[in-house]
């Protein structure tokens, strides 16, 4: 599990209220002591074990250069930001960045630098192919980057000395679902912050939860009571239409629930289940339809498609949350920079469960613009890349990890030690799957497709496409030039 931090969150949102630190951004981050692996629902503690130390072999470099390719799309919010900063601006991300940095720099006597391109995926494939080693470690969007693995250019990271995928600054849920044949070409934890931005949440506002005497969502996902039927019933009370003239629109009414085409899919990876899953031997299998996943399916298209749920301009969405005109929104945590000027307090919460008899949330990442690491099949130096990476990783806890809860929590309006909590639960339930990655058959697509057609027809639907699927899966996967 990855980001555990709420323990010394609270703490250091304490720190933050006495002192009146600035909104966005503080001058120093502050670092406290390593996170905690722990389940989505337990308690996490701030205190560091011997055991949460890693040993690093005494290995210097003589000054050498470490190269990441990552991703750059000029003026978006989901360039890379979290390998390099050239040096101190007062800003908490870069900050935090060259802090880490430099002290990797200086235990190892290396030089981090960064090329940040378009297109990382085809330029880490041309540069592989002209074996010109120009990169030690490639950072492209995973959905582009899954190409690469299947053609043989990465190596397999569990066979790369000094790196240790099985500890806590690795992120275990990718490690153990993002398998091809049993070998992994990409992970993320604590070294990446995109991986959070990119992950489906629920934005709610607070004001409304109070004035309108509802139970705490904070409270209801702490207790493993935040249900689908839970999220329904809240939603509910609160459609009214302000203005009297019959029509129930965005810009003028009040609403309970925001949805997205993408929210019927986010509600069944947060149900538990899944397109794909890994079996015994490490193969792919289809498994989206049961009888649990279609009565999951039935009941997420009764709330996304209910008259009560209102879709459409998630601009206008946003607009309604900041007026007090909205009680949940579903969008991707990215949206927290949009609503930095609310005038309503807000907070985050996982998307519900299918009901109390879940173990456990399960929150799905966009990993169309998720970058992860790899590395080339033509570095010549694997076990330089795999310690500076493991370094890499784990001294973000303390400094990059923190620095990003401080940034999202540290704003106007989310400014409470439940938020950290919830950040927690999510980031420790990412969801990858490699149904909803390649889209096998279209069912990565097919609820978002109902949705759009205002259609429930799962069962016939999944039957006329599973064949195409599993065709796609036996291709992906079965036929691949993999190591």
């Amino acid at each position: 599990m990855k980001k555990l931090l709420s323990g010394t969150l609270a703490n250091l949102l304490l720190l933050q209220a006495l002192a009146s630190c600035a909104a966005d951004e503080t001058e120093n981050p502050v670092n406290n002591a390593g996170s905690v692996q722990t389940e989505a629902n337990e308690t996490s503690s701030d205190t560091e074990t011997e055991s949460d130390v890693p040993v690093f072999p005494e290995m210097t470099f003589n000054g050498e250069d470490i190269c990441f390719l990552t991703e750059y799309r000029n003026g978006d919010i989901y360039a890379s930001i979290e390998i390099y900063a050239e040096g101190i601006d007062g800003t908490l991300i870069n900050d935090a960045v060259y802090e880490r940095n430099q002290l990797i720099e200086g235990q190892f006597d290396i030089l981090i630098t960064q090329e940040r391109l378009n297109n990382a995926d085809k330029v880490a494939a041309t540069s592989i192919l002209a074996q010109d080693n120009a990169y030690d470690v490639v950072m492209p969007y995973l959905n582009a980057s899954t190409r690469n693995a299947l053609e043989g250019y990465y190596l397999d990271l569990n066979t790369v000395d000094n790196l240790h995928l099985e500890n806590k600054w690795w992120d275990q849920n990718a490690n153990e679902t993002l398998r091809i044949k049993n070998k992994l070409y990409f992970s993320t934890g604590d070294i990446s912050i995109l991986d959070n931005e990119c992950m489906l949440v629920l934005f709610f506002n607070k004001p409304m939860i109070r004035d309108f005497q509802l139970d705490s969502p904070y409270d209801l996902v702490k207790e493993g009571k935040w249900t689908i039927d839970v999220l329904q019933d809240m939603s509910e009370t609160i459609n009214h239409d302000l203005n009297g003239d019959g029509e129930m629109t965005l810009e003028d009414d009040r609403f309970g629930l925001y949805v997205f085409p993408n929210t019927p899919m986010a509600l069944f990876f947060a149900s538990g289940e899944k397109i794909t899953a890994l079996d015994a031997e490490g193969n792919q299998q289809l498994v989206m339809y049961n009888e649990r996943s279609a009565d999951v399916i039935n009941r997420i298209m009764e709330l996304t498609l209910s008259d009560n749920v209102i879709s459409g301009d998630y601009v206008l969405s946003e607009e309604a949350l900041m007026q007090g005109r909205l009680l949940f929104g579903a969008w991707a945590l990215t949206e927290i920079a949009s609503l930095r000027d609310s005038e309503q307090d807000f907070g985050i919460l996982p998307f519900p469960k299918y009901d109390e008899a879940q173990e456990r949330y399960h929150c799905i990442i966009s990993t169309i613009l998720t970058p992860m690491v790899s590395i080339p099949v033509t570095n010549a130096e694997p076990d330089k890349a795999g310690l500076i990476l493991e370094a890499m990783a784990y001294y973000s806890v303390d400094t990059l990890t923190h620095a990003y809860y401080d940034k999202a929590l540290n704003g106007r309006y989310i400014r409470d030690t439940e938020s950290s909590e919830m950040f927690d639960i999510m980031f420790a339930s990412a969801v990858y799957d490699f149904g909803y990655i390649f889209n096998v058959g279209g069912l990565g697509n097919l609820l978002e497709t109902m949705f759009n057609k205002k259609s429930t027809a799962f069962t016939s639907s999944y039957k006329r496409m599973s064949k195409k699927a599993l065709n796609e899966i036996e291709t992906i996967f079965g036929e691949a030039a993999v190591n």
